[in-house]
């Protein structure tokens, strides 16, 4: 349903990047798409982890999961490791 990788952010807050790819369906799916992974990370937001920069690429699957699978594919990217950023 969707990719996502999770860094140690560099601003004071936490910032969701979501993209959705064009073989995924029309705009009305895709933005459908954005809509129901923002939700669900916003919802599965935890603050104690501090700020992160979050990059969340939607897939096809994504449009017909159910709302409370989305939201615990969110939450398995907040609990996993998190990655160092490339070249540095």
């Amino acid at each position: 349903s969707m990719l996502a990788f999770r860094v140690r952010g560099e601003t004071d807050e936490t910032r969701v990047g979501i993209s959705v790819i064009r073989r995924t369906g029309n705009a009305v799916v895709r933005n459908r798409i954005r809509r129901r992974l923002r939700a669900a990370f916003a919802a599965e937001l935890d603050p104690t982890l501090g700020p992160l920069d979050i990059v969340a690429v939607g897939r096809p699957g994504a449009v017909d999961l159910p709302y409370a699978d989305l939201r615990r594919h969110c939450q398995r990217v907040f609990s996993a490791r998190l990655r160092s950023r490339a070249g540095r």
